[in-house]
């Protein structure tokens, strides 16, 4: 009989969680399913908010016995979600224990979010999370509500849709822009190396 492996299951909604859990009760029967949080201290102006939050969210993880389970079939049947497949196969994609061990870390990690000063951004605006289980991931706006982005994030090889505070958020401008601050910047550099220059000439003159 084949190992139990984790496996990666997209769910999108977090509502669907329940439909998930219940086609592979009837599916699969012995299984252990896991969401995987991390507590989350949030300061914002002086206030502290303690939050268990999902590591991946619109995922969860499964063990069990995938090799002729049909699960992707009643998944699929049911529109309940489906298992992220291996790049480039048609193969459902697992965990390695090093990659669980790695995650139970992150649970075990607690993360201090303090707030700075939040960047103006708009739909289409290319960013990149400054804290939280993310840090480092960019993605592209795709909705702006008050002080709420949402950002459009590759978590798994799948366009993942997530919402932060903009404060939160660093921009990162594209190439051109970078091409325009650099000209800016050197332009910026010359002007300071000239104006010392003529401030040294009037000194020794």
């Amino acid at each position: 009989m084949s190992d139990k492996k984790w496996y990666i299951v997209y769910v999108g909604n977090p509502r669907k969680i329940d439909s998930v859990r219940t086609v592979f009760n009837e599916t699969v029967g012995d299984f252990t399913m896991w969401i995987p949080t991390q507590e989350v201290v949030q300061r914002i102006n002086g206030d502290v908010n303690t939050s268990a939050r999902a590591l991946f969210p619109g995922y969860v993880l499964v063990n069990f016995v995938h090799e002729g389970s049909g699960i992707d079939d009643q998944l699929y049947e049911v529109k309940a979600g489906f298992l992220l497949k291996a790049a480039g196969s048609n193969v459902p994609a697992f965990l390695t224990d090093e990659d669980v061990e790695i995650i139970k870390i992150h649970e075990k990690e607690k993360v201090d979010e303090e707030a700075v000063s939040g960047i103006l951004v708009k739909i289409g605006s290319f960013v990149e999370l400054t804290n939280g289980p993310f840090i480092g991931a960019r993605g592209t706006v795709t909705g702006v509500k008050k002080d709420k982005v949402s950002v459009e994030l590759v978590i798994f090889g799948r366009f993942v849709p997530v919402e932060i505070s903009d404060k939160f958020l660093r921009y990162v401008p594209s190439d051109t822009e970078k091409a325009e601050l650099e000209a800016a910047a050197l332009a910026s550099r010359r002007e300071q190396t000239k104006q010392h220059i003529e401030r040294l000439q009037k000194k020794n003159g």
